[in-house]
């Protein structure tokens, strides 16, 4: 498992990592204005490509993970929900077309749209649902690595200035495209081809229709947010926000990966019974995630008036308040994310898991629109970060008869509090210390904010039952 979470990582990580390398270097060649003309023209493209996929990438990786050890199986499985993707590829491209002719009168966004187009081809080959239920990472992560090596290259190769917003776009499709092809290798090999009837694909219909709604929901929180922004401000705008919530987002690879990697295994636990080895497992991974998301959270929130401006470049002062915003998402994120994918899905509760992430999209929706023109991006990202916490408390509330939910917050309350120590220590090392070289200055504030941050949180695993650090670094000494 530990080599599954690790290659998780490393494939969720390789898909955001790229982007926050050449974010310093696109932000100012691009400007604030290439950067959102790209982000808002992916941000529609997007919900398209939801209507293609459906539900596949929950389901259709539960479904496969469930006859991972039948090659009869899996490749039934297989061919049968691809077929309703080709199905739904071929009506939304028709729609997509239409909208750009009729919906959009911007030329310069309808040719953006033309060029994300190849974007809906992604949406339907992309299999990783299929290869993550088979547990095979390793192929994924090594030809990702390959095709967004390449991305780099071809980023600092073409683009030069503020003109060069379409060939970005036209680089990043084509990547993406490289990259869900290059996995079509592996089904080769592993799949037996059968063209289904009605009759098999009929039974995969309404999951998938289940799933799509939280799935669409879930979309919106990172799409929504950047089109109220388009229509309400501009593409400049978003091009402030799209920096900060890129580098916000960087984090959740981890909380995704380790919950990607663990939802086949609860999945298998809790059909076999073995509802002891399940909670084990959760508590565990739940005091991970908080201690890790809460670090990160406070860190970045602490730092962002220092970092943005060396990271962006100048012209992206506003991105600074933002982050300080987004940074805090993680915390609920991770919390949510440890309660759906190890217990949520694999215990079969979708309709509560659809219900808390509809009810949060609607409210993120509604709050941005009303935050939108009185607060311009803080108000959108006021609403991301309360809609993400709607999620969080509503599916704890819902699940608290179920899991020794007390047993949660008293494990993790403690790093909540080591986060805000670390954050006042290091806000109070910015306006007492001063230092001309602002890089060494962030230096100083990492390194102090971490010795910080894990300083407490030794103090406080004495008096903890579920440790974490403690026993970790036992172990490292006893091999030295």
């Amino acid at each position: 498992m530990k080599k599954n979470s690790l290659l998780m990582i490393l494939y969720e990580l390789l898909g955001l990592i790229v982007p926050l390398v050449l974010t310093p270097y696109l932000s100012r060649k691009l400007g604030a204005a290439g950067v959102g003309l790209y982000s808002y023209s992916y941000s529609i493209v997007l919900y398209f490509v939801i209507f293609i996929q459906l539900g596949v990438k929950l389901y259709g990786k539960r479904e496969v993970a469930k006859v991972n050890d039948n090659k009869e199986g899996y490749s039934s499985v297989f061919c049968e929900i691809f077929s309703l993707q080709v199905f739904s590829f071929l009506i939304v491209c028709i729609i997509y077309a239409g909208f750009i002719s009729i919906g959009i009168k911007d030329e310069s966004i309808k040719k953006a749209l033309i060029l994300q187009g190849i974007e809906l081809i992604v949406g339907l080959l992309d299999i990783s649902w299929f290869l993550f239920g088979l547990e095979k990472f390793k192929a994924v992560v090594l030809r990702n690595c390959i095709v967004r090596i390449s991305e780099v290259g071809l980023v600092y190769l073409l683009i030069h200035n503020s003109n060069d917003a379409y060939i970005y776009i036209v680089i990043m499709a084509i990547s993406n495209l490289a990259g869900v092809l290059s996995m079509w290798l592996e089904v080769k090999r592993s799949v037996v081809i059968v063209f289904p009837g009605w009759n098999r694909l009929k039974p995969h219909v309404l999951p998938l229709l289940q799933l799509f709604i939280p799935v669409l929901s879930t979309q919106i929180f990172s799409i929504v947010d950047k089109t109220i922004i388009g229509i309400f401000l501009d593409v400049e705008h978003v091009g402030y926000y799209e920096n900060a919530y890129k580098i916000a987002k960087v984090p959740i690879v981890f909380v995704t990966a380790i919950g990607n990697v663990m939802l086949p295994r609860m999945t298998k636990l809790i059909a076999d019974g073995e509802i002891s080895s399940s909670q084990l497992y959760m508590r565990k991974s739940m005091s991970i995630i908080v201690m890790m998301t809460t670090a990160i959270s406070f860190g970045l929130a602490s730092v962002s008036n220092l970092f943005m401006p060396l990271y962006l470049g100048p012209g992206f002062n506003e991105s600074i308040g933002l982050l300080e915003i987004l940074a805090f998402m993680l915390i609920f994120i991770g919390w949510g994310n440890v309660l759906r994918t190890q217990y949520m899905l694999p215990a079969g509760y979708d309709g509560l898991y659809t219900k808390s992430v509809v009810f949060a999209a609607v409210s993120n929706v509604i709050i941005s629109v009303a935050l939108v023109r009185p607060f311009g991006t803080y108000g959108v990202a006021i609403a991301s970060l309360v809609s993400e916490a709607i999620i969080c408390v509503y599916s704890t509330i819902k699940l608290r008869k179920e899991l020794p939910i007390k047993i949660y917050i008293k494990d993790n309350f403690g790093y909540i509090i080591s986060g805000f120590i670390m954050f006042c220590m290091v806000r109070l090392i910015n306006s007492k210390v001063y230092i001309a070289n602002n890089i060494l200055l962030l230096g100083i504030e990492i390194i102090s904010g971490g010795f910080v941050y894990l300083g407490v949180i030794i103090l406080a695993e004495k008096y903890k039952s579920n440790k974490i650090i403690i026993p970790e670094v036992k172990r490292i000494l006893q091999k030295l």
